[in-house]
């Protein structure tokens, strides 16, 4: 069974059409073309569609099951990633905060506060697009969490502020 990549590659070699055409006549970029083509992700619904009028197969020949998972797991691995520099920002800010309570150094809350921003990023961009959906379901409990670390992390950056004045 020929995997998503393979049947673009394919499909674009057998039209003649190099990634810099393909992308052009779908409205995407030559990466674009050229991560598919490598397995590397698949393409949004509305990318699929252009596909799929442009080589006149169905949606469903372009794109397996298979394909959906491990696309699924190339998310998971991107979101594990986030979610651990969420954390090493949140450890950073933690030690900045008390560092700068104990030692009395106001420039000490620089790191502090790059990392609570940095956290408060990187933990946005660690909710996979799969996990998206499901987090639809339990939405309430999730920005409660969110709001809870922000509140936590404001709190140390305001005492340490506080304390320096």
């Amino acid at each position: 069974m020929m995997n998503f990549g393979n049947k673009i590659k394919e499909l674009r070699l057998k039209n003649h059409l190099s990634q810099e055409e393909l992308a052009e006549k779908i409205y995407v970029t030559r990466t674009a073309v050229s991560k598919w083509e490598n397995d590397r992700g698949l393409p949004n619904l509305e990318s699929l569609k252009c596909l799929s009028n442009l080589f006149e197969v169905s949606i469903d020949d372009l794109i397996s099951e298979e394909d959906i998972e491990k696309d699924k797991e190339i998310d998971k691995k991107k979101s594990r990633t986030f979610y651990i520099g969420a954390i090493f920002c949140l450890f950073i800010t933690m030690i900045f905060s008390l560092l700068v309570h104990y030692l009395q150094n106001k420039y000490l809350q620089i790191p502090c506060i790059v990392g609570m921003f940095g956290y408060i990023i990187l933990a946005m961009m660690s909710k996979g697009k799969y996990e998206k959906n499901v987090g639809k379901k339990i939405l309430l409990s999730y920005f409660i969490s969110r709001i809870v670390v922000l509140l936590i992390l404001i709190g140390f950056v305001v005492y340490t502020l506080l304390t320096l004045s």
